[in-house]
């Protein structure tokens, strides 16, 4: 659910976000403030320390204003939940330092044992397209890291939900796969440690939507189980 957020973020913000509750997962348990450095938070998100910290508060406070659903492909059918990204955050003047904190209701759910290794894949990459990250949020969450297998069968209007897209944005499905599915597909497999397939599924000559099928690399699956037996 923490992961299947609606796409209406944009990139800048999605990385932002993830990198916040990267840096609070290891002490999430104990406490409900969390901080991090302001130059820290730029190199996550690709921005250099002469990226004016106006524009930084400007992202931050677009985060405790955006209203999400989450769950969205409902894949816990017993709970529907909206929430903020961000519950408040503040920067003292010439501290360097960004406070933040989420609400108890995400905070809860974020500590599930194993968000902390998957959103580590996430903040790993650098991703340049919105709909790549989104694709591969949605592939990290179906990956059986145990078994390195994943798959997900989508319909066209649960994808589009997904990605946020409007009803006028890339109405024709040759359009989507051109322009949306295949570039994702490549940027995830090209900059990422998971390699993922991304087929249509057709009846009758008719596409109804696309199966996802991923897998973590030989080398990251190593390295995940190689930390994980070091715990």
């Amino acid at each position: 659910g923490a992961i299947h957020i609606e796409n209406k973020t944009k990139l800048v913000q999605r990385k932002a976000w993830f990198e916040l509750i990267y840096k609070a997962l290891p002490s999430m348990s104990f406490q409900n403030e969390f901080s991090i450095p302001i130059k820290d938070l730029k190199e996550a998100i690709g921005w250099d320390e002469s990226k004016n910290d106006e524009s930084l508060k400007e992202l931050l406070y677009q985060l405790t204003s955006i209203s999400v659903q989450w769950n969205v492909l409902e894949k816990d059918k017993e709970v529907w939940e909206a929430n903020s990204l961000l519950a408040g955050c503040k920067i003292v003047k010439g501290s360097g330092i960004c406070h933040y904190a989420f609400s108890p209701f995400l905070q809860k759910k974020l500590m599930n044992p194993e968000m902390y290794a998957k959103i580590d894949l996430i903040v790993s990459h650098k991703f340049k397209s919105k709909y790549a990250l989104a694709i591969y949020c949605l592939a990290l969450d179906y990956l059986n890291i145990k078994i390195n297998y994943g798959e997900k069968n989508l319909s066209l209007e649960d994808l589009r939900k997904y990605l946020g897209l409007k009803e006028e944005e890339y109405k024709l499905v040759g359009d989507l796969n051109r322009w949306v599915i295949k570039p994702s597909e490549e940027e995830i497999n090209d900059i990422s440690d998971m390699i993922i397939s991304i087929v249509p599924i057709i009846q009758k000559k008719k596409t109804l939507g696309f199966k996802f099928t991923m897998k973590l690399k030989e080398e990251r699956l190593f390295l995940y189980k190689s930390q994980k037996n070091s715990i």
